[in-house]
């Protein structure tokens, strides 16, 4: 993520802590990705593979931070750092709950990519995890989905409460989705945390960033 998307993201928590509740301000997501959630539980690979996400809304973004790995390759499909294990076809915003079959693709991060302003970046870390970061915009989705349709939602959801919007990580030998994550509104004492972690992200040094 560039130094200006982190000053932003950091920003964005910064202002959803402190402004009062009633004021219009970002707000914060989180979610896990895992086998266990994909449908049914564990796929089909039963896949230990793991991840992690970060999310900040504003009125015009929905800003993502995902880690995900070891054991998922993005190398073949970004063209980047090769690794080991499930080769990944294909990164997405998905519209659904836990409970149902799988929804549609609503914004493609990888195959299709409806990143319209180029804003995503990969960075391949030496233990062969992946970290992906950048935003869902205005205007953009997987059509007939855009953006504008789930800002609302987004921004109405109770703290602690499962949004509509989940991820999903498919790949070669799990093409329905490997591991998949259900976006997740943050109550305020988690909300602090991530804050911390955002300025602590400030001033990490930075591996290599390679943008698509």
């Amino acid at each position: 993520m560039p130094r200006a998307r982190c000053r932003a993201l950091a920003a964005a928590l910064l202002a959803a802590l402190l402004l009062p509740a009633s004021a219009p301000a970002a707000s914060i997501f989180q979610a896990t990705l895992n086998s266990d959630q994909q449908v049914p539980p564990g796929g089909s690979t039963g896949s230990s593979v793991t991840g992690t996400a970060q999310l900040v809304l504003s009125a015009t973004e929905l800003a993502f931070d995902v880690s995900v790995g070891p054991g998922a390759d993005f190398g073949p499909i970004t063209g980047g750092s090769a690794g080991s294990g499930a080769e990944v076809i294909g990164f997405h915003f998905h519209t659904g709950s836990r409970a149902t079959q799988f929804g549609p693709i609503v914004f493609g991060i990888l195959d299709p990519d409806d990143d319209t302003d180029g804003d995503t970046v990969f960075t391949f870390n030496g233990d062969g995890s992946t970290r992906i970061q950048g935003g869902w915009d205005l205007g953009e989705g997987n059509a007939p989905f855009v953006f504008d349709d789930f800002l609302a939602g987004l921004q109405a959801a109770a703290p602690g409460a499962d949004t509509d919007l989940y991820f999903n990580l498919h790949s070669t030998d799990d093409p329905g989705g490997l591991i998949r994550g259900q976006i997740v509104a943050v109550p305020e004492p988690s909300a602090a945390l991530l804050l911390g972690a955002a300025l602590a992200a400030l001033a990490a040094p930075r591996p290599g960033v390679r943008r698509r």
